[in-house]
């Protein structure tokens, strides 16, 4: 069985049609499967209510046992497009499975529906929250991101972290991407070599770029490195931080809220 795409909708009947056309082309482009599948649902954090007075809200998660039918239509009539793509809708959604079962699969993606928002970016969201859940890497494609092939994917790493590498490389080399790694010097000073031993890599069997940046809120140069390197893709390691750092350090909740490219978590 060749691999496949699981992929969650979320309920955005408006900006669906982008989404259904972007995961299509893409299951198209690399021969992957498609399995579309209902999320968990997480309560806006704008929305939800306070648990002590004024304090931290609840964030309320409930499961949506089906797809809904007008949503079940879209995909139907999205899909029609693309007679070579191979999909299937998961009707139900309500056991562990679903998330855990990943043999015959490469990645996840999900639509953003929610917005970038300081108690999002706090309290997180069903797109923040997926890869940490799964254990296949998870693409977050923005509202309305028009297709592109993927063909180079700019990777921000910060400092060396210990990162287990094989997920992600599995989908590099299936898509054939080129990388272009990017450390982020953030809690201490990192060497080239310190750097090429983190992503596991020798010298002589590496091709591709090597980076440092700085990432502070007054700091463009990831801008003019993506400006340069016109990724189609990016990906952020080692930015998961404490409730208390999301407040005032850079964090996955942020990075992947504020893109407007498609963030591979893994």
């Amino acid at each position: 069985m060749k691999n496949k795409i699981k992929s969650i909708i979320q309920d955005d009947i408006e900006n669906l049609d982008h989404y259904l056309h972007y995961v299509a082309r893409l299951s198209k482009d690399f021969d992957l499967g498609l399995e579309f599948i209902s999320p968990v649902i997480i309560e806006n954090a704008e929305t939800a209510k306070p648990i002590l007075g004024d304090g931290i809200p609840e964030i309320v998660r409930t499961e949506t046992p089906t797809l809904d039918s007008a949503i079940q239509v879209k995909v139907s009539e999205a899909l029609s497009q693309f007679s070579a793509v191979d999909y299937s809708i998961t009707d139900s959604f309500s056991d562990e499975k679903a998330y855990t079962n990943y043999q015959d699969s490469l990645m996840w993606t999900i639509n953003q529906t929610s917005r970038d928002s300081f108690l999002n970016e706090l309290l997180g969201t069903i797109e923040t929250d997926l890869y940490q859940k799964v254990k296949l890497p998870s693409l977050t494609v923005p509202s309305n991101c028009p297709y592109q092939k993927p063909k180079t994917l700019l990777l921000v790493i910060r400092d060396t972290p210990d990162l287990d590498f094989t997920h992600f490389n599995n989908i590099m080399d299936k898509l054939d991407l080129r990388v272009v790694y990017v450390f982020h010097e953030d809690e201490k000073d990192i060497s080239i070599e310190e750097i090429m031993n983190s992503i596991n890599v020798e010298f002589k069997n590496f091709i591709g770029s090597v980076k440092t940046v700085s990432m502070d809120y007054t700091s463009n140069m990831l801008d003019k490195i993506l400006d340069t390197e016109k990724p189609e893709w990016i990906a952020f390691a080692n930015y998961d931080r404490s409730l208390l750092e999301r407040i005032y350090k850079v964090n996955t909740n942020q990075l992947i809220l504020s893109s407007q490219l498609p963030v591979l978590n893994f």
